[in-house]
């Protein structure tokens, strides 16, 4: 039987995924006036370059070419392979929806709108719908049918594994992914502001910061996929960047002059 611990944190977990994009957008919606386009562009975005082109990706070299899928076996080549992947393909996504898709809109509330949109899209679909798939599986474990359900669809060793792992798991772990998700989208924003910051001003630098930032994000998060990190050292990485996230977010609004496209100057200029 799934606890009932569990199975209400998996319901929290959804709410806080969902949510707190949905509560992001009506409060700089209502206090900014934030423009809906980049938000919509951000899912866009994300969906094309992630779910579609990334993952095209890891198939061909994590799957259909033997020399790669051999090679990304050794842990620490998988992470840095997933932390870079991830970098180029959600930076580059990024790069492309404000210096193609996004010329009029190029403010700092326009990158709100936009990180709201990309991480707002990676929360509903990684941590929202992952929780509602193990809600329904909780439900059917402990209605005694699970396998009748879904034993023509997956074979008995990996379906006896996913009872047990719903069955076994603390339910902090299934609060955890719903915390998670917070992180990653004041990390998701921040790293909009950045990417806009570089394409507005011309640093492109920046660009390659982010990429960089995002691949360092994601490197700890792949060991463990691996079995060679602990989750919970995962997630105290995640806090501290989520901290220096939201002070980026709020102390960047100055990178952004209403008027003129060339970056503020600083006191040593």
């Amino acid at each position: 039987m799934v606890g009932r611990a569990s199975m209400a944190l998996m319901v929290v977990s959804f709410l806080i995924s969902a949510g707190a994009p949905c509560g992001l957008l009506v409060y700089f919606y209502k206090r900014e006036k934030m423009s809906l386009i980049p938000l919509v562009t951000g899912i866009a975005v994300f969906i094309v370059f992630t779910q579609m082109l990334e993952k095209a990706l890891h198939v061909y070299l994590l799957q259909l070419n033997p020399r790669s899928a051999q090679l990304f076996r050794n842990p620490w080549l998988f992470a840095a392979y997933g932390g870079l992947a991830a970098g180029l393909f959600e930076e580059g996504g990024r790069f492309v929806g404000f210096n193609y898709l996004l010329k009029r809109s190029r403010k700092w509330i326009d990158g709100i709108s936009y990180g709201i949109g990309h991480g707002g899209a990676e929360s509903f679909l990684i941590g929202g719908l992952a929780n509602l798939q193990y809600l329904l599986f909780a439900v059917l474990i402990n209605n005694g049918v699970l396998e009748a359900v879904l034993g023509g669809k997956l074979p008995p060793a990996p379906l006896a594994q996913l009872k047990q792992t719903l069955v076994a798991s603390s339910p902090l772990l299934f609060l955890a992914s719903g915390i998670e998700r917070l992180f990653a989208l004041a990390i998701q924003i921040a790293l909009s502001l950045v990417v806009l910051y570089a394409v507005r001003y011309g640093r492109y630098i920046y660009l390659l910061c982010a990429v960089l930032i995002h691949a360092l994000l994601d490197f700890p998060a792949a060991l463990y996929q691996a079995h060679r990190f602990n989750l919970w050292g995962v997630e105290v990485f995640a806090a501290l960047l989520a901290v220096l996230s939201v002070m980026f977010i709020i102390r960047s609004k100055a990178l952004f002059p209403a008027e003129g496209l060339k970056p503020p100057q600083t006191e040593a200029s």
